[in-house]
């Protein structure tokens, strides 16, 4: 509404008719993460005098009516007599374009950009680093399709493949397999997620490789994958299983955003805009799923916060008349040291694989005691080297009052130590000495079921269920 050309004209539309038109251009819209994208409508009202309350009050009702609703809503109050701008967003609008819009009332006019001295005039770059990641994705890839360890769930890899292959899991992680933090970054759960993040990864690497050079992209792109992986530890529920380079992607893109603000006016825009335009939909909730899966927020949040620091620490190491950022030999030899973690990693799947083919699936496993005591015996016929199977059978023996040969498949899933280790984790050891000490009790053994009791009394992964058990029974007294 341009107030100046009509003196005392208001946008006459109310909240309720603005989202009702948006709502029906939702259709129009793309989707991101399989998440719709919104319909942002924002009402610009301009004159050359001070906004009144009045007009303030009118403009700060334009807001959505639901904080995740796909119709967002805004109210603009442009001063250009005195080059201020008025928003009913958070902040003033601070974070969402207002100083852009107060900037160009102050200089309307930009002049013509100075040309650059040709010592900051860099030639073209291929980003090769960023082909050389993506090579290793779809490697990754098809290591799921031939190494497969169990069907394939629709288009989606099996869980247990993506186990065998080094996906990010509480348990394991916290038992040793720290690699998991890193290999996890590189697997994918169906051939959609891994187009995806692809996409994502180019459309990054193509910006910032030629901007930050090779070594300094590399480590945005690992520490990214570590950050995203921790976080993804600590916010989401330990039976979770996570993998993707969608925690390393974010990291990019926070650090894309922040280095604009190394750069001027037109530059700045761009990233600025391609950064926004990856991040605001990674970051909001609006989708939920990948396929089976669940998009993992935490890793999102945990790769922006890298990329958010790594941005600011580069801005600061990046003197403004010199074509790279600082320290391009020691970020080169932090990318050799993801490199060779990255090696390790492989090294450590590739041991532990054989124990995981010989596991039961996750989709065979019983979900109740009832399907426990009617399947433990073929189980264990069918998987005799996964100690789950002898856990089911002596669950099923000790129901049979055989209290004796219960205690020796538990003897028998505890001496397969290894693969307990390797494959399922401290939670699951707990469990079967807690059981082999409530066996050993009910045989009157209780100094031996006190000892089979140490560890689990004492181990924080002991779940709760067995620990309530041991502690009715006086074990870890």
């Amino acid at each position: 509404v341009d107030r100046d050309a009509h003196p005392g004209k208001e946008f006459a539309l109310g909240r309720d008719a603005l989202e009702a038109i948006g709502r029906d251009c939702l259709k129009y819209c793309g989707k991101v993460n399989r998440a719709q994208m919104p319909v942002v409508i924002q009402v610009f009202e301009v004159e050359d005098r001070t906004p009144t309350a009045a007009q303030k009050l009118r403009l700060r009702k334009l807001r959505r009516s639901s904080r995740f609703g796909r119709v967002v809503l805004s109210g603009w109050i442009v001063d250009a007599s005195a080059s201020t701008v008025w928003t009913n967003l958070p902040f003033n609008g601070r974070l969402m374009g207002r100083p852009f819009i107060e900037n160009l009332l102050r200089s309307p006019r930009a002049e013509p950009p100075a040309p650059k001295p040709a010592a900051l005039t860099r030639a073209p770059v291929k980003p090769l680093l960023t082909y050389a990641i993506l090579t290793l994705l779809i490697g990754a890839y098809l290591c799921e399709l031939a190494f497969a360890t169990s069907p394939m769930k629709g288009l989606d890899t099996g869980l247990q493949t993506l186990l065998a292959l080094g996906a990010l899991s509480h348990p394991l992680v916290t038992a040793g397999q720290w690699f998991r933090l890193l290999s996890s970054a590189f697997l994918h759960l169906n051939l959609l997620h891994l187009a995806m993040n692809g996409l994502c990864l180019y459309l990054a690497g193509r910006v910032l490789e030629p901007l930050l050079g090779r070594s300094w992209l590399g480590v945005i792109f690992l520490v990214g994958a570590l950050g995203g992986s921790a976080a993804s530890l600590m916010i989401n529920p330990p039976n979770l299983l996570s993998v993707g380079a969608s925690g390393a992607i974010m990291a990019l893109f926070a650090a894309m955003y922040m280095l604009s603000f190394r750069f001027e006016k037109v530059a700045r825009t761009q990233l600025q805009s391609r950064a926004l335009g990856v991040l605001v939909p990674s970051l909001v909730p609006l989708g939920t799923s990948i396929g089976s899966g669940r998009v993992d927020y935490g890793a999102h949040f945990g790769g922006g916060v890298v990329g958010v620091l790594l941005g600011l620490a580069l801005v600061a190491l990046w003197p403004k008349d010199e074509i790279l950022p600082r320290f391009q030999k020691g970020a080169a030899c932090a990318v050799g040291a993801g490199a060779t973690a990255l090696a390790f990693s492989l090294y450590a799947i590739v041991q532990a694989y054989p124990l995981f083919t010989q596991g039961i699936p996750p989709d065979q496993l019983p979900s109740s005691n009832a399907e426990i005591s009617a399947r433990a015996t073929d189980l264990l016929s069918r998987f005799p080297n996964d100690p789950r199977s002898h856990f089911y059978q002596a669950i099923t023996l000790m129901k049979a009052q055989n209290q004796i040969a219960a205690e020796q498949e538990l003897r028998t899933a505890l001496a397969q130590e290894e693969t307990m280790r390797l494959t399922l984790g401290p939670e699951f050891e707990m469990r079967v000495r807690g059981t082999l000490a409530t066996v050993l009790a009910l045989q009157g053994e209780i100094d031996k079921a006190k000892t089979e009791a140490r560890p689990a009394c004492a181990s924080p992964s002991t779940p709760e269920s067995v620990r309530k058990i041991i502690n009715q029974i006086h074990m870890c007294e």
